[in-house]
């Protein structure tokens, strides 16, 4: 492993860090999207699961509320009761859209809030079956003395129903409170690991700069020495590279075959000065042989002119006394005659 990493080249080490920063940040960014969703999700959980369930709990609540209050409204005079009829008819309307609605609401998946649902729903009907007739007959009368009576026979039923809706209101209550609670202990999970992840990405990051950056500079110090030792020192012994083989480790291959060339084109200086050293002393041994020559033939003209000097006067006087000879015989033959 520590071989295939020194093979990689140092870009590809610095665009792999790039890219798991890269990964890095889009990680966190997913993990911060994911904990936007988880709070959108959540918000729509709470609303939908148990404000929207309680708020239809306490509008039934208030509906059925209103059977016994519209009585007591209508004994003191407080309410027409005409409009305590209307206001009947619209309660029963309340309560019987709750309880379709009910039926088809995730919230009474919950066994408890599904028991209390059927608890409240027959009781309710009970409580239909045996007062609404009455109360109907109550308001047609427009007896407040028998309205009166009739509000004192449903108390007890009326609470008992009454009694339902509240504890069905607490249980989503208690609903929201614990959702509340898991999606912060959610929320707070994330956060911890967006943290945890953030420095593992920090301090992952740093680290691999640090290191290669470490690398780079013990190596081209490494480098700068050599290189200036060879040019001050004129040392051209190969550098000792001990890294990998990327960009560095390149460059000191080029150093070291440079040096190489540089080497044999010294060697090869060295032999050509040398063979044109004893060419110059061949040549200045010729000269020298040359000059003796010459000065060897400049003794034999002096000696060939003395020589010729020597004849011209021999032959000169070989003339003279060719000459003599002739006036002699000359004489001679005169004498003769």
């Amino acid at each position: 492993m520590r071989n295939f990493i020194s093979r990689v080249h140092i870009s590809t080490k610095l665009i792999t860090i790039s890219i798991l920063s890269v990964l890095g940040v889009g990680a966190l960014s997913s993990l911060s999207v994911y904990s936007a969703l988880i709070g959108e999700k959540s918000l729509q959980e709470i609303y939908e699961g148990s404000m929207v369930p309680s708020q239809k709990i306490e509008h039934a609540n208030n509906a059925f509320e209103s059977v016994l209050g519209d009585l007591v409204y209508v004994i003191g005079q407080f309410l027409p009761t005409g409009q305590a009829k209307t206001r009947l008819d619209e309660s029963q309307k309340a309560m019987d859209m709750y309880f379709k609605a009910a039926k088809k609401d995730p919230f009474y998946e919950d066994v408890r809030a599904q028991k209390m649902l059927e608890a409240l729903e027959r009781d309710y009907e009970a409580f239909n079956k045996k007062y609404l007739g009455m109360i109907e007959e109550a308001y047609r009368l427009d007896d407040a003395d028998e309205m009166g009576i009739v509000a004192i026979m449903i108390e007890e039923d009326f609470h008992k129903v009454m009694e339902h809706l509240k504890t069905l209101s607490s249980i989503a209550t208690t609903r929201v409170l614990d959702t509340k609670e898991h999606i912060s202990a959610r929320l707070s999970q994330i956060i911890y690991i967006n943290i945890a992840f953030a420095l593992l990405a920090f301090l992952g990051t740093t680290g691999l700069l640090s290191a290669i950056t470490r690398y780079l500079v013990k190596n081209i110090n490494f480098m700068t020495r050599a290189i200036a030792q060879s040019a001050n020192n004129l040392d051209l012994r190969q550098l000792e590279w001990k890294g990998g083989k990327d960009e560095l480790g390149q460059t000191c291959e080029n150093i070291n075959t440079l040096l190489a060339n540089l080497r044999r084109a010294l060697s090869k200086a060295k032999v050509s000065t040398g063979h044109a050293l004893e060419s110059s002393l061949s040549m200045r041994q010729t000269v020298e042989q040359m000059n003796q020559m010459a000065t060897q033939q400049d003794a034999l003209s002096g000696k060939v002119e003395v020589l010729t000097k020597e004849v011209r006067g021999k032959l000169q006087e070989s003339k003279q006394l060719a000459e003599q000879s002739a006036v002699i015989m000359e004489d001679d033959y005169r004498s003769l005659e």
